[in-house]
């Protein structure tokens, strides 16, 4: 569900920053830039080795792959969801969660028939990633009305500021220990 353990990590930072609004929108934003980083890459490297892969490993998979190029398109706003989730725990907000769940639920009732309609096979695909950026973007609504400082707009995501530098530093910090890496001082 995640790139990285970011919201295993995030979980336990999260509720020190809660009365901290805009550090938490910081640490919040650095970790989905991290995410969504990883993200690209992750979504590049398998939309150019996809068919390759499969024509070699699964050539009776081929006629799938349009349901597979719909599913690496939803990895990208799934990154950035999955950093979001750990601040709705910390607030309490768990009705929330399950609120979007109905909602994706919802869409996905509403989405489907017409991508298979419109687009057969391929319309799966379309589905699993045009569900995963409604649901990106509903539970991003939610979180700016938790914490009106986040933003994560294009500006936001091509700069990288001192405090980010920081939040990053944290994160960072948390994925060494969660794994035990260890660096210079």
């Amino acid at each position: 569900n995640s790139l990285l353990p970011l919201p295993s990590i995030l979980a336990p930072l999260v509720p020190h920053y809660i009365d901290k609004r805009e550090q938490l929108g910081r640490i919040v934003r650095a970790s989905a830039k991290l995410h969504i980083v990883l993200g690209v890459l992750l979504t590049a490297g398998a939309l150019l080795f996809a068919r390759p892969f499969i024509a070699f490993f699964f050539p009776q998979y081929i006629p799938a792959l349009p349901i597979i190029y719909g599913i690496i398109f939803a990895v990208l706003p799934s990154a950035i969801v999955t950093v979001l989730l750990p601040v709705f725990s910390a607030y309490k907000k768990q009705r929330s969660l399950f609120e979007a769940s109905l909602l994706k639920g919802l869409l996905m009732l509403l989405v489907l028939p017409p991508s298979i309609f419109f687009f057969g096979i391929a319309g799966t695909g379309i589905e699993v990633a045009l569900v995963t950026v409604g649901y990106c973007i509903e539970r991003y609504v939610r979180l700016k009305r938790l914490i009106p400082e986040f933003k994560l707009g294009v500006r936001e995501l091509t700069w990288v500021d001192a405090y980010e530098r920081d939040a990053m530093r944290t994160v960072l910090k948390s994925l060494r220990q969660k794994f035990g890496i260890v660096t210079r001082a």
